[in-house]
């Protein structure tokens, strides 16, 4: 059994660098933890959250930063941990009639008052890679201006993923696409989304940064990109810019 012990901030309790297979902590209620094992049959961890100073030999350390130690596996388990604990933080209360929920099953919360029951919440997002001949579309964000990576953007309600793919590249960079073609998807706990890769060709356009959310923009070669501060190897994004990348020229 291992611990995925998560505070506010998000971050989690690492021992040498790997998650805890004994819980340091003796004073967390057992109807906040989520056995992750009733979820996904391959996962053998507990997750919880709490603040509390580290123990000994115990360090606090951010998600992003855990993925340079930990396996691949229990990284995977990490972010699913990170996830249940955030929606056991925020969905506290009956969104219909303010009535305290109660957890029923390990998935859900109950409304006594009005008989609802809730789920998870997860926030799609999608994350597009844009090639033009033997240069490929890359970006530098306001929220994120040390590094270069995709155009990606939330889905609105009543928007198609696709849809939501020609709509985020039109308002941030003024382009058009076609050969839209599905990628991957990849959980993304900061703090409770799903990222939908896709890839496409560059159809027309000049770039134009529309809404402010883009701090420059341009289509860069293989040896342009190399020598840039690109998203880390665990991201989707950089799963997009490699394969990219690896293509023969």
């Amino acid at each position: 059994m291992k611990y995925i012990i998560v505070n506010t901030s998000g971050s989690i309790l690492l021992y040498n660098d790997s998650l805890p297979q004994t819980n340091p902590y003796s004073t967390v209620p057992r109807e906040l933890t989520h056995n992750l094992n009733l979820w996904r049959p391959d996962s053998d961890a507990i997750a919880y959250g709490i603040d509390a100073a580290a123990p000994d030999g115990y360090q606090w350390v951010d998600l992003r930063s855990a993925w340079l130690t930990l396996t691949p596996r229990d990284f995977d388990s990490a972010t699913h941990g990170v996830m249940w604990v955030h929606w056991e933080r925020t969905t506290r209360f009956c969104p219909a009639c303010g009535t305290p929920l109660l957890r029923s099953e390990e998935l859900t919360k109950h409304c006594p008052q009005c008989g609802k029951d809730y789920y998870p919440n997860i926030a799609p997002a999608i994350i597009v890679r844009v090639d033009r001949g033997e240069k490929t579309l890359l970006a530098r964000a306001a929220l994120r201006p040390n590094f270069f990576g995709l155009i990606s953007g939330f889905v609105e309600g009543g928007e198609t993923f696709e849809q939501c793919v020609v709509r985020e590249l039109r308002e941030e960079t003024g382009i058009e696409i076609s050969n839209l073609t599905y990628f991957g998807s990849q959980s993304w706990p900061f703090p409770s989304g799903i990222m939908i890769g896709f890839t496409a060709d560059y159809a027309g356009g000049e770039i134009k940064l529309g809404d402010g959310e883009l701090l420059e923009a341009d289509f860069y070669t293989r040896q342009e990109v190399l020598r840039m501060n690109i998203p880390k190897p665990f991201s989707i994004s950089r799963h997009l810019i490699d394969q990219w990348l690896n293509k023969q020229a």
